[in-house]
């Protein structure tokens, strides 16, 4: 028997897209939960403050929201990528990381549609060699960020090409 077909795709979500989703709208909910406090406590308090939504959405996302790393967001919705240092180990600078014609699965692409699935998007990843771009792909998973859930209209974009000595950066 193949074992190739037997094992599962260690890049690969251990949760199916509904169960992925049902946490992503928890987490939505919660947060306009937040909100909706802020503006309460706000509109109680009448000390002028405003009751636009907006506003206490991007309070509630700069002072309120917990801070997490992107590996733990990924972890919650069942993705697990080896630490920065394993990566490291196996694939050396100038190395070639699996890719599609050297391995089962493509690490960059399951990192990159993972993310997306926050509503983190890689940009400037053309010149990269695979090993360098999955490399600094881990490295921004151990930024802290707020924890948001991914929202329409809003992006957060990974620019792999940054002037900072190598990791990419967030804005």
């Amino acid at each position: 028997m193949d074992t190739e077909t037997e094992t599962a795709n260690p890049f690969e979500s251990t949760l199916h897209a509904i169960q992925r989703a049902r946490i992503l709208q928890r987490l939505a909910e919660n947060r306009a939960e937040a909100i909706d406090a802020l503006m309460a406590d706000a509109a109680q308090n009448d000390e002028g403050m405003p009751q636009d939504r907006m506003y206490w959405a991007m309070t509630y996302d700069f002072e309120h929201a917990a801070r997490v790393t992107q590996r733990s967001q990924l972890e919650r919705i069942g993705y697990h990528f080896p630490a920065l240092a394993e990566a490291e180990r196996l694939y050396p600078e100038g190395s070639q990381a699996p890719d599609r014609a050297h391995a089962r699965w493509y690490p960059n692409a399951a990192l990159i549609a993972a993310l997306a699935e926050l509503g983190v998007q890689v940009i400037n990843t053309e010149p990269l060699t695979s090993a360098t771009l999955y490399t600094r792909l881990l490295a921004t998973l151990e930024d802290i960020i707020p924890d948001l859930p991914p929202s329409d209209g809003v992006a957060e974009y990974l620019d792999m090409q940054p002037n900072d000595g190598g990791r990419g950066t967030t804005w």
